[in-house]
């Protein structure tokens, strides 16, 4: 028989390509929706070997790796190449064990691609000033005298503009020097107009 005793704890005798392997129930059904659940519901046919050991015709050393899974729920690849690799997860996709796949398929994109489409997420802070470095104060920048938008200073009530840059004035000379011979001048060409005007 294939199947012995009751209960979770039923034993099962396998026939895997001519190697004979013993394990509960329970082990093999505990992953849903796989090979074994559906062979042991009668879902699909199976055959008996003399013993009455349920015969499966795959590679008994790759069903080892695959029953230790089950058992253990992990899997260790170190040691193995990729052609071994791809090997077992060929059988995890006989078998359809979908949790050993995926992990199976994360090595193999790990060995062929070497990082280039496997991507990895990490926060890198700002750089920070070194020790020996100080940040600059911030200076505003002064605006020269002769920039528009200046305070313009009124004398006499009129405005003092400053000069243009590079210019020199001559010396003894001013603006109100100027605008006082324009004023002086122009007082006394009047007075000389009415003086010099004819009587009536």
């Amino acid at each position: 028989m294939a199947c012995t005793g009751g209960g979770p704890a039923e034993i099962v005798n396998l026939n895997v390509g001519g190697t004979k392997f013993s394990t509960s129930k329970h082990t093999l059904i505990a992953i849903p929706d796989t090979f074994f659940t559906s062979m042991l519901s009668g879902r699909i046919n199976t055959h008996k070997d003399e013993t009455g050991a349920i015969f499966i015709d795959r590679d008994p050393e790759l069903f080892r790796t695959i029953l230790n899974y089950l058992r253990n729920r992990t899997i260790s690849v170190e040691g193995m190449s990729p052609d071994q690799i791809s090997q077992l997860k060929h059988e995890a996709e006989f078998y359809s064990i979908s949790p050993l796949l995926r992990k199976l398929s994360l090595c193999t994109d790990l060995h062929t691609s070497g990082c280039g489409d496997v991507l990895f997420y990490a926060y890198l802070p700002p750089p920070s000033v070194p020790p020996h470095e100080t940040v600059p104060p911030f200076k505003p920048i002064s605006t020269p005298a002769d920039r528009p938008g200046n305070i313009v200073r009124l004398q006499d009530g009129l405005p003092s503009i400053p000069p243009p840059r590079g210019h020199v004035a001559p010396p003894g000379h001013s603006r109100n020097s100027s605008m006082d011979l324009r004023r002086s001048h122009s007082r006394n060409s009047s007075g000389e107009y009415r003086l010099s005007r004819p009587d009536r």
